[in-house]
């Protein structure tokens, strides 16, 4: 019998799933697109129907049916296999207690949304409030948003009317058990405006309520569902469901703090935009992201209280690796109410992001410091940011900038922050980690990975061809040379997973190529060139670790290297020139 896997293959090709995200041309036997992965002019994702795999020759992604929608939704292996045994009917047998209960829970949060739905348009006070805030009917239908009326258990009778266990209401946060009257339960929201918080394949795992006008102020004006089985708030982001794809097309995503705020940037057609529902970024939020950008702009209130606000997420973000960008309201406006005053105003403004050390030194500037204070403030308030930043080159310029405002130097600076590191800091410097011969794969940068890929796709595929072009054996030789035995075999491992992926590639890219001994030269010069800038790289950061902390001995060491290595790559240049 066929597996879940194999039944879905046969029922749906990757022509057909990708032709329904992309626009798909003819090219001889294959399709072909412009990437939804990266950005591009000219089409370099291409689709195989007899391979039934799809390749981008610009980003290097590729794979089956299941990789696709793993790549486009931002999903792991097991939610694509549950999406596609959703789109071609396969069932996947998954009786185990726990999968069924969470499939009830499911059924309860859908139904109490459609429940909600149907309940806004009974108040007049929930239209007339967001006809107010300028929310438009498209955006209301968009998000879901609906209405949980005043009484006490309407939703609990209704639920329960159409068989829903109360046990299963409670476990998915939307009912209480009354404490005082064993057997009775309430509804947990009343007199809200209720925003549905989706997970990323748009199931509905929480709910945000607004207080409406006239209601108990005392009881919150907002109000979010319990953690539960299917929601942990730390891993969810409200919006992300529909700005996955625009983020990734943006290549940035935009952070600001409350569901109308995303729903109105929507409605400005900014869409990619998310919130965490008023609390600090998470670090399980920022993986979601990095699956689709790792640059992230903070639209924060433009005053000191916005800068403060912003310091935990900022400061996890920056440790996480992500490029952080600010970008600042107008002081007493946020991003909803600028949408409904002046559309264009807001679009406009959410182009003029500022790296955040410069949103950071612009905010101590305009405290007209004296010297003496400037510097205390530095410490406070900036070194923090240095201390957190885990891009190393980021973190040289942004010390540079330290430097120049303080009207000092930038080596002063960071002697003044290793200082202020060894007695201020509640987690431990980053630390540096000096390149050797022989690195492990998973550490190398994407750019060597990828050269690695394309050289180890020509090998596999002319290796499987009956007269190749190719001797296998000198060019398992040169890579060993280039690599040492121990990198070699790391990256044949590790590159073995995909074997098949690449070795298409290189089937499609050079089948008619007419110089491949030549092209074969220019890619191995190419990873020799990458590695040795590569480890340049990681023994500047040791030289300067070395200066900072006087070790004169490591920095001639480290300096003797980094000489030695700038002179292999000015010869491999020489080479190709």
């Amino acid at each position: 019998m066929l597996s879940p896997v194999d039944q879905i293959k046969s029922k749906l090709t990757i022509v057909e799933l990708v032709g329904e995200y992309l626009k798909l041309e003819k090219a001889g036997v294959n399709y072909r697109a412009r990437c939804p992965f990266h950005n591009e002019k000219t089409p370099s994702f291409f689709v195989s129907p007899s391979r039934d795999t799809f390749h981008c020759f610009g980003c290097s992604k590729g794979g089956d049916i299941f990789t696709f929608v793993e790549e486009i939704e931002g999903v792991p292996f097991r939610e694509a296999l549950n999406l596609l045994a959703a789109r071609t009917g396969v069932s996947l047998k998954d009786s185990s207690e726990a999968t069924t209960a969470l499939s009830r829970l499911r059924k309860v949060m859908e139904a109490a949304t459609i429940f909600y739905i149907g309940e806004l348009a009974k108040s007049k006070v929930a239209k007339d409030y967001l006809k107010n805030r300028k929310a438009s009917a498209e955006s209301i239908e968009k998000f879901r948003i609906g209405v949980a009326p005043e009484s006490w258990d309407s939703l609990h009778k209704e639920l329960k009317k159409q068989g829903f266990a109360e046990e299963d209401m409670v476990s998915a946060g939307v009912i209480i058990a009354s404490a005082k009257k064993p057997g009775s339960y309430y509804d947990r929201f009343r007199n809200r405006l209720m925003f549905p918080i989706m997970d990323q394949g748009g199931r509905v795992v929480a709910f945000t309520g607004r207080i409406l006008p006239g209601g108990e102020e005392g009881s919150g004006k907002y109000v979010n569902s319990p953690e539960t089985p299917l929601f942990q708030k730390s891993k969810v982001l409200y919006g992300l469901n529909l700005a996955k794809q625009a983020i990734r097309e943006a290549d940035k995503a935009l952070f600001v703090e409350g569901q109308f705020d995303v729903v109105l940037a929507h409605q400005a057609d900014v869409k990619n935009v998310v919130a965490a529902s008023g609390t600090a970024m998470s670090a399980d939020q920022l993986k979601l992201i990095r699956r689709f950008t790792d640059a992230i702009d903070f639209v924060l209130d433009g005053d000191e209280a916005g800068f403060a606000a912003s310091d935990k997420s900022v400061r996890l973000a920056l440790s996480q690796g992500f490029y952080v960008g600010v970008i600042a309201m107008p002081e007493g406006s946020d991003p909803a109410d600028m949408v409904a005053e002046d559309k264009e105003k807001f679009t406009k403004l959410i182009t003029q992001s500022e790296p955040f050390i410069d949103y950071a030194i612009k905010t101590l500037k305009a405290r007209g410091l004296n010297s003496r204070k400037l510097q205390s403030a530095v410490r406070d308030h900036l070194y923090p940011y240095l201390h957190s930043t885990y891009n190393e080159i980021e973190r040289d310029a942004d010390i540079d900038k330290v430097a120049s405002l303080l009207g000092s130097t930038k080596e002063a600076v960071h002697a003044d922050l290793a200082k202020w590191q060894k007695t201020n800091s509640d987690d431990p410097p980053n630390k540096t980690e000096v390149a050797g011969d022989s690195p492990p794969g998973s550490s190398l940068p994407s750019n060597i990975a990828m050269v690695a890929g394309q050289i180890y796709g020509l090998l596999w595929w002319q290796k499987g061809l009956k007269e190749p072009t190719l001797k296998a054996k000198d060019l398992e030789a040169q890579m060993k040379e280039i690599l040492g035995d121990k990198l070699y075999k790391t990256f044949e491992s590790e590159l073995s997973v995909k074997k098949d992926e690449h070795q298409y590639k290189a089937e499609v890219q050079y089948e008619h190529h007419e110089a491949l001994a030549d092209e074969k030269e220019i890619l191995l010069r190419r990873l020799q060139a990458e590695l040795l800038k590569y480890k340049f790289e990681k023994l500047m950061i040791a030289l300067k670790q070395a200066e900072l902390e006087g070790d004169t001995k490591k920095a001639e060491d480290y300096l003797k290297q980094c000489q030695s290595l700038s002179l292999k790559l000015e010869a491999l240049k020489n080479n190709e020139n």
